[in-house]
């Protein structure tokens, strides 16, 4: 088995970065550290970027795949990845709770985390940015049904249960020390053993993969939250 050491630097294959310097896409095709991320954000992605390469001094060595960002467009290559992740970061921006690609990668990775079949899926790791206000009913009951299409009640349930999890806090703007600290308490959530995939993709619910293919308005039209 591999562990996680400080003393590993990170390499470019490990950190798994496009050329942009932003983190690659993650495939499901090897052990990764899946991140979620609203891609518009660019404080949002400029905090991710800053904490992978914190955390990537910690696992280099540990995850074979790196860290990469879950790309939400295709249901399939979506719930591959987070079904192979060895854990999954939620960033938690200003941006989340308006943002249906956030969403569907946050339901989906709850319901593999509440366990299925007998197999349980990776952990999820809410990061709070600076700025992140945590929903109440009101969203739930309001503004969710407007913002995620095919909305459901069961999505709901998967998207409150996120917040049932404590949130590590990351300061962008504080010192190099007191951000080496809070990319430790990330790194203490990462399992530091690569599990089997979890094996019941083809049970996720259509809801959670593709709210979209159901979100039509009374025309027959296409939403135009659809992604």
């Amino acid at each position: 088995s591999m562990s996680m050491t400080s003393s590993v630097k990170p390499t470019a294959s490990s950190m798994s970065t496009a050329s942009s310097g932003r983190p690659g896409v993650c495939t499901g095709n090897a052990d990764q550290v899946a991140l979620c991320v609203e891609s518009q954000d660019d404080e949002a992605t400029a905090a991710l970027c800053v904490l992978v390469g914190k955390i990537m001094l910690d696992l280099a060595g540990a995850v074979m795949g790196g860290a990469r960002v879950v790309d939400p467009s295709d249901g399939e290559v979506m719930s591959a990845a987070l079904c192979r992740a060895r854990a999954v970061i939620i960033m938690l921006s200003t941006t989340t709770m308006s943002s249906p690609d956030q969403l569907r990668v946050i339901a989906l990775a709850m319901f593999l985390a509440q366990g299925h079949q007998g197999h349980q899926g990776p952990p999820v790791v809410p990061v709070s940015l600076p700025g992140f206000e945590f929903p109440g009913d009101a969203y739930y009951n309001k503004t969710l049904p407007l913002v995620l299409p095919g909305w459901c009640n069961e999505l709901t349930q998967l998207i409150r249960a996120l917040f049932n999890i404590i949130a590590v806090q990351l300061h962008t703007g504080a010192s190099d020390e007191m951000l080496r600290i809070q990319a430790g308490q990330v790194v203490a959530r990462i399992p530091k053993n690569a599990s089997p995939p979890y094996a019941v993709a083809s049970a996720v619910p259509e809801w959670v993969l593709a709210p979209a293919a159901a979100a039509n308005d009374d025309d027959g039209n296409e939403d135009p939250f659809s992604l």
